[in-house]
């Protein structure tokens, strides 16, 4: 393959989207832990790349990133949110950034399940249960409190915290 075809993803992705690129790209997959990542890593591996993706917040794609990567046509972060990227130098240099927020509905679901679980004390008690520690019936060992009827604070109500919201909304 040409130097034209190549891509850079910062760690790994679903299996089926990785085949899916490796059809029509050259794929470099960064092995290093993305807490560690440098902007020599994103160089070094990227230096060939047409394109970046980005798959969590935590890699930073700098605006040093960008102006020593020269090849480099788009960036697309995987997930929503542009927070790692300097997308004003990406843009001075014609270079799109784009974001898949595909998980609206799935990232609610989970928000709202954890705020039922953190409420309801459902996780500890799991694992009390799963320990094997349950030795007697304490009706107040678990003792926890009820989302029904409490006012919840959302804050952004973007894409997801209106999806929280609704689904609090519809619960009443």
């Amino acid at each position: 393959m040409s130097s034209s075809s190549k891509i850079l993803i910062t760690t790994r992705i679903h299996e089926d989207g990785l085949r899916l690129l490796e059809r029509e790209f050259e794929v470099t997959l960064l092995k290093k832990p993305l807490n560690l990542l440098s902007c020599g890593d994103f160089v070094e591996s990227g230096k060939d790349c047409r394109g970046i993706i980005v798959v969590t917040n935590v890699e930073r794609v700098t605006k040093e990133v960008i102006n020593a990567l020269p090849k480099l046509m788009i960036i697309a972060r995987h997930g929503v949110g542009f927070d790692n990227v300097d997308v004003k130098a990406a843009s001075e240099r014609g270079i799109y950034v784009t974001t898949a927020p595909v998980l609206d509905e799935t990232v609610a679901d989970q928000a709202f399940a954890l705020l039922l679980c953190l409420a309801r004390r459902t996780c500890e008690g799991h694992q009390f249960v799963m320990s094997r520690q349950w030795k007697t019936k304490d009706p107040y060992m678990f003792m926890a409190t009820d989302v029904w009827g409490k006012t919840m604070g959302i804050i952004g109500l973007g894409r997801i915290g209106s999806k929280i919201a609704q689904r609090a909304r519809d619960s009443q």
